[in-house]
């Protein structure tokens, strides 16, 4: 599946906030708890989880929103 040589019917799951909500501690938090939790979750729900390379990008995404949000 992570090879991209199975193709499902499905799509990915994506979790959307607020830019500004950034700035909350208890926002970061559950991102935070989010992504060090992703592979149980996904497998929980019966998802396919992030490989190592999307789950750092999502984890870069997430500082920068942070930072950015920060800065206003």
């Amino acid at each position: 599946m992570h090879n991209n040589t199975y193709i499902r019917l499905s799509r990915p799951l994506f979790i959307y906030a607020k830019g500004s909500s950034f700035k909350r501690r208890e926002v970061q938090a559950f991102i935070d708890y989010v992504f060090d939790n992703e592979k149980a979750i996904a497998q929980r729900a019966d998802f396919v989880w992030l490989t190592p390379k999307q789950l750092k990008r999502a984890r870069t995404n997430f500082t920068f929103a942070v930072k950015a949000a920060n800065r206003t």
